[in-house]
């Protein structure tokens, strides 16, 4: 996962199978803000793309954004560099 980028693409590829027996065919959708907790702590990225991914990423997603507000404002904040 790359630090504060969108991602469109990805070289892993799981089977139908391991959607469904293993994400319960949840996938995070595109424009979701990902976070890793682990070997990368607190590296953020947006998805660009539906997908799933593993235990040491949550996916952060407003409950309310009807307007998009927080991701045109303050997702940005995020990415701007310091």
């Amino acid at each position: 996962m790359k630090e504060k980028e969108t991602i469109y693409e990805t070289k892993e590829r799981i089977s139908e199978n391991a959607l469904n027996k293993w994400f319960k065919s949840t996938l995070s959708s595109s424009g979701t803000l990902i976070m890793s907790f682990k070997l990368t702590v607190g590296r953020v990225s947006i998805l660009g793309m539906d997908a799933v991914h593993n235990e040491a990423i949550i996916s952060i997603i407003p409950i309310y954004d009807k307007d998009n507000s927080i991701k045109k404002n303050g997702l940005s904040t995020i990415f701007k560099s310091p």
